[in-house]
């Protein structure tokens, strides 16, 4: 079984731009504000993008 090291390392960097976007989401319901509040957004598209890109990718 061959990995797919592009693959791999995309989902990776979704999957942290997903905490990313959920901790971000979460902070203002916990009373820190954030200065950017377009950056849960952000962080959620930018994971969306990722996944999709790493499932076009060939491999596991």
């Amino acid at each position: 079984m061959r990995f797919n090291a592009p693959k791999k390392m995309t989902w990776w960097i979704a999957c942290t731009l997903l905490i990313l976007g959920v901790v971000a989401f979460l902070l203002p319901l916990l009373g820190v504000g954030l200065p950017w509040v377009w950056l849960p957004t952000l962080f959620f598209f930018a994971s969306a993008v990722l996944y999709a890109a790493a499932t076009a990718l060939k491999g596991l």
